[in-house]
């Protein structure tokens, strides 16, 4: 597969103390705007016009709605400076669907469909930590990173949960600069180690690679 590359937008500076602040605006969950390759579909539109919405929560659970654009809705709704809360909100409404409350969601009962996104909203709402939202239930003490595991075990076939995967542990590697190849080299390897057949349009892996390749300079 081939990648139009392009850099991060992280500038060079003499001091490692200063880039460390810039990068933490500038990374792998929020960076990574690749549902610019999805402006076709309608919905995906929508989410990055309207925001958490009804109608964008009832996507997100649609099982008809493929993994792949799913992705490109949270993709949609971005991240603001101000906090979030599209994970709790979507929960509530996950919640209600099954007719019980957040407290007695357990991740068994959650379908792939909504793990994923919660697991992706989640990551967005609070890239700094990607904690759990916090309370009572298995669900809601459950981390970022471990309801997209849960995802992924739920449904292994689907290479956009797995790259989304690989986003959530690159944010994991911003802490340090030295940390930084890992960066490259877990999207990258998730990439080229992927057995399925793809589900995600080759414009958006080339978006998520364009960005991801600026930190291969951090593995010499």
């Amino acid at each position: 597969m081939q990648f139009n590359p392009y850099f991060p937008a992280i500038a060079a500076v003499a001091s490692i103390a200063i880039v460390a602040p810039v990068a933490r605006a500038d990374s792998p969950l929020t960076s990574t705007r690749f549902w610019q390759a999805y402006e076709d579909v309608e919905i995906v539109r929508h989410a990055s016009e309207a925001k958490l919405d009804d109608r964008v929560m009832a996507a997100l659970s649609d099982p008809d709605v493929p993994h792949d654009v799913r992705a490109a809705i949270v993709n949609a709704l971005g991240w603001q400076f101000e906090t979030t809360y599209n994970a709790r909100q979507y929960l509530e409404y996950v919640a209600e669907r099954h007719d019980r409350p957040t407290s007695e969601l357990a991740i068994a009962d959650l379908t792939a469909e909504e793990t994923f996104a919660l697991g992706y909203l989640l990551a967005m709402d609070d890239y700094f930590t990607m904690k759990a939202i916090g309370g009572e239930g298995e669900v809601m003490q459950t981390d970022a990173l471990n309801l997209v595991e849960a995802a992924i075990d739920k449904q292994p076939k689907s290479l956009s949960i797995f790259l989304v995967r690989s986003l959530v542990r690159a944010q994991e590697e911003m802490d340090r600069v030295e940390r930084w190849c890992g960066v490259y080299q877990g999207v990258d390897t998730a990439l080229k180690k992927y057995p399925f057949e793809t589900d995600m349009r080759p414009e958006a892996v080339d978006i998520i690679m364009g960005y991801i390749e600026g930190y291969q300079d951090y593995c010499n």
